[in-house]
């Protein structure tokens, strides 16, 4: 095998899909793609920066959004669509979890009953369903922006993360306030 006719055939196709790439990122279709994710990435920005304690549900709504037309529209491979299966089932269970923290006697009597072993609890506080989704879909969303994609693709990864960060604050501080926890232990969901 001729190592340097391969090295420059491989140099060739590289140079060829640079500058197809670029070509394709000329088109009208694509800067009408990337203004539409651009403006996206905005209405993300505001909600989250606006989203107080009784928003979270409506942040969480948004995600599955999300989560749901990435199942029907991009999931190409049966691992790709299982991942988005099991993202969708625990954003539910999150949700569920949301609603029954939402009546403090019933999420206390989980709490103390269910999630009071301390392997069960982060900062004092129950590592329930809802914190485990925001843990795990935040480890799905930043391994997704590591991978090969456009600035205007990563920007709406890094503004869902944004969200996904400022849901999970508001979650945990609704969870202190319903177990009436006033001196909160060094938990800071995912920035720890």
């Amino acid at each position: 095998m001729d190592w340097e006719t391969v090295r420059q055939e491989f140099a060739d196709l590289v140079l060829f899909e640079i500058l197809s790439t670029r070509e394709i990122n000329e088109q009208p279709f694509t800067k009408r793609t990337r203004d539409a994710r651009n403006e996206l990435s905005e209405r993300l920005l505001q909600i989250s920066r606006a989203g107080g304690p009784d928003d979270i549900g409506e942040m969480l709504k948004i995600e599955r959004i999300f989560l749901v037309a990435e199942r029907r529209h991009m999931a190409n491979t049966d691992s790709m669509a299982a991942s988005l299966d099991t993202a969708i089932d625990d954003l539910d269970a999150a949700m569920i979890m949301l609603e029954e923290s939402g009546e403090p006697e019933r999420y206390r009597f989980v709490a103390d009953r269910v999630l009071s072993r301390p392997k069960n609890r982060v900062g004092g506080l129950p590592d329930d369903q809802a914190r485990q989704f925001f843990r795990s879909h935040h480890t799905r969303l930043e391994n997704i922006r590591k991978g090969r994609g456009t600035d205007s693709e990563k920007r709406v990864l890094a503004c869902r993360i944004l969200s996904l960060k400022n849901s999970e604050k508001l979650y945990i501080a609704r969870q202190r306030s319903v177990l009436d926890i006033k001196n909160p232990a060094q938990d800071t969901g995912l920035d720890r």
